[in-house]
């Protein structure tokens, strides 16, 4: 089925009051049968105050929203939405094109969830049809000596650049050196924790955080780099003068990845008395600035809720002398430089020790980094500059000709889990999002969830404590999950579209294998899907592995007189309830070339 066909069938099924069928087992509302229609350019100031470009037709509350959301803001403008976002009630922009533009958010970034209702943050940029590059930096870029390249086991490398002449402290390779960094009672809970020794990126980065200096930390997802900042903020804090006010600020793209880093931080800051805090659209503002104003000393945010939270003089950062930027790649992706850049200049900029991590380093970002970062010191966890996948990581293309055979395929992938696994499928759009979701729940009648940019936070926070805990081993999303998520357990991802750039993919398949499991990555490509092709073959060749020779031909690089089947897989296993040859799977019923038997004992619906 096409993608315009789900669209479709999505938006019908919010005309008629549905919910996209994830409604099951006690799970609430998913949709607001209200899609937000005609954003123009966000907002803009005016004489009157914002012209919002709002227009709720679909009267999410009563009469026209955006008049209603014009008012509250001191306008009388509005109701001037227009129809160049959502267009006539289709799902996502019409022709990828509208309001959207980058800047079309301004300084309230969307909005950033009306009384929780809308948000941009955590939204599928992909899903509107613009995706924002980077601007310039204005400073110059920062020099790239490499100082030191050490060799680590399986091929891996860990690379230092800087200055000429820098000095690099030693890795800080084992509990007893990190005992000499940091409290004991920090060490004591990581060993508790049942970490070995600090994983690269810790070991690389720590002995140069502890002397104050600017840091950019490259490595693969589920590396520890969390951890990595959170230690050394710690430690700043703890010789900061007392403050009222939060003294470490983390910031984060999506909301999801800003609850786990408070998790973390809560978990590890507690021996220590350290308190934290989070803000991050789709949830209640005054909760969130309750728990800053308690004394919290560890801020994590979201720029666009953090950027409400300064525009109306909520928030007071003047002493945050520690700042982080995580998934820094992904927050501009997603058009947030403006709101990054007006959260900086709300703070210290003399005594700041700012830290930026990601997963990826492409060009784009480099002369970026000038701006945010004093002379700093960067340390690159993998295999130079070249774009790879965890090797932890079997890699899976499989070309089909249609829609059809895409769910033949992934009816095969299914049947070969076993009971305790769970499985992440990636979509492009929230409408085929939904529309999967309900194929697997209501059809093949297998519990899944779905999250992606258009439910409520508390929905959300549903799907995934439910995909967390097992009740549903399913879980589709869009790319809102594809960045700095750390679920346990993830044994198989899905990409039911192929990722948007390479980059994307990496982070996609880096959900599964992660802290040194074993994990598969599946994607489906189309015939047209050559240029997605080349990405993945790249990918491959940079992470040691040998692309199939029908990838190779899609991607361009042999004979294009294939016939697009992927191969079956093969295996056995036994499924959620009796046996099943060629894996028994969720179902664990019967199948040939690969268990092509259906797949509902995974959990009943």
């Amino acid at each position: 089925m096409s993608a315009n066909v789900m669209g479709a069938n999505y938006n019908s099924m919010l005309a008629g009051g549905q919910t996209a069928g994830m409604q099951q087992n006690g799970m609430p509302q998913q949709y607001n049968n209200g899609s937000i229609q005609g954003y123009t350019n966000g907002y803009h100031p005016s004489t009157n105050g914002y012209t919002n470009g709002i227009n709720g037709s679909k009267d999410v509350i009563t009469g026209s929203y955006g008049e209603k959301l014009g008012n509250s803001y001191g306008g009388n403008n509005g109701h001037n939405g227009g129809n160049n976002g959502f267009a006539g009630g289709n799902y996502g922009l019409s022709n990828g094109t509208g309001g959207l533009n980058g800047t079309s958010f301004g300084q309230n970034n969307g909005y950033d969830g009306y009384y929780g209702a809308f948000d941009y943050e955590g939204g599928d940029a992909y899903e509107y049809g613009f995706y924002p590059r980077y601007s310039q930096g204005s400073g110059p870029e920062y020099a790239q000596n490499n100082l030191q390249t050490t060799q680590l086991e399986e091929g891996l490398e860990v690379t230092v650049y800087g200055e000429a002449g820098e000095e690099i402290p030693a890795p800080v390779d084992s509990w007893d050196a990190a005992q000499t960094l940091f409290p004991p009672v920090l060490v004591q809970e990581c060993r508790r924790n049942g970490f070995e020794r600090p994983m690269p990126i810790q070991a690389n980065t720590w002995g140069i955080g502890v002397m104050g200096r600017d840091i950019i930390g490259v490595a693969k997802t589920g590396s520890g780099k969390t951890l990595a900042y959170l230690f050394l903020g710690f430690m700043r804090l703890s010789n900061a003068p007392r403050s009222p006010s939060p003294g470490m600020l983390i910031m984060a793209p999506t909301r999801e990845l800003v609850q786990q880093i408070e998790a973390e931080s809560v978990k590890f800051g507690r021996p220590l008395n350290v308190r934290t805090a989070s803000c991050y659209g789709g949830a209640s503002r005054g909760p969130q600035l309750g728990q800053i104003r308690r004394g919290a000393k560890v801020l994590v945010a979201t720029p666009g809720r953090l950027n409400d939270f300064l525009q109306a003089g909520q928030v007071n950062l003047s002493h945050c002398s520690f700042l982080v930027l995580d998934e820094a790649d992904r927050m501009l992706d997603l058009g947030f430089e403006p709101q990054i850049r007006t959260i900086i200049k709300c703070l210290p900029s003399e005594q700041r020790q700012t830290l930026l991590y990601t997963a990826t380093w492409p060009k784009e970002l480099r002369s970026l980094a000038s701006d945010f970062l004093k002379k700093p010191i960067h340390v690159h966890v993998g295999h130079g500059d070249h774009l790879a996948a965890n090797k932890d990581i079997t890699q899976i293309v499989l070309i089909t000709q249609n829609e059809q055979e895409k769910m033949e395929e992934l009816r095969r992938v299914l049947s070969q889990c076993q009971q305790g696994d769970r499985v992440l499928i990636f979509c492009e759009t929230k409408a085929s999002t939904a529309y999967l979701s309900q194929q697997l729940t209501q059809v093949e009648r297998v519990n899944a969830v779905a999250i992606h940019g258009d439910l409520a936070q508390n929905n959300r926070d549903w799907s995934l404590e439910s995909f967390k805990s097992g009740r549903a081993p399913i879980m589709v999303a869009t790319d809102v999950a594809g960045r700095g998520l750390d679920i346990k357990g993830i044994t198989a991802v899905v990409n039911w579209d192929p990722a948007h750039n390479a980059e994307d993919y990496v982070h996609r398949i880096g959900r599964t294998a992660r802290a040194g499991c074993k994990g598969v990555a599946y994607t489906f490509l189309l015939p047209g899907d050559t240029r997605k092709a080349k990405d993945i073959v790249n990918v491959m060749e940079n992470t040691g592995l040998q692309p199939a020779p029908e990838l190779l031909q899609l991607a361009g690089r042999g004979q294009r007189n294939f016939k697009g089947k992927g191969k079956k897989g093969k295996g056995k296993g036994k499924g959620f309830s009796g046996k099943g040859k060629g894996g028994g799977g969720f179902r664990g019923g019967k199948g040939k070339s690969g268990g092509a038997g259906r797949f509902d004992d995974l959990g009943r619906v």
